[in-house]
């Protein structure tokens, strides 16, 4: 693939996971192959990204900011998402799974 055609297939990588995002119905249906926090030095978390695709592209969905952010073939594409309760829910399952694994 060329360089246009790597970009284009990314852009539309990442904006397909995002609408995925927002019709997600239950938190059933979402199933990322990591989730990564970032936390504050008072230790709570300040953010929670959820990897989705790894390897060629890499996407990354941060949940509480809702963006979702790809990368690869030399290029990056940043779109946003319509967060909705479901994906709140989401968010604080995670946030309290790791408060819950956290080491004190």
């Amino acid at each position: 693939m060329g360089n246009t055609d790597n970009k284009t297939h990314l852009m539309d990588k990442v904006v397909s996971t995002a609408k995925r995002i927002e019709n997600i119905e239950s938190e059933d249906e979402f199933e990322p192959v990591e989730v990564q926090f970032v936390v504050g030095l008072n230790g709570t978390v300040q953010e929670v990204i959820a990897i989705t695709a790894t390897g060629g592209p890499h996407i990354e969905a941060n949940l509480t900011t809702g963006s979702v952010h790809g990368r690869g073939y030399s290029n990056r594409h940043r779109t946003h998402f319509k967060r909705t309760d479901t994906i709140d829910c989401i968010e604080e399952f995670y946030r309290g799974l790791f408060k819950s694994t956290a080491v004190q």
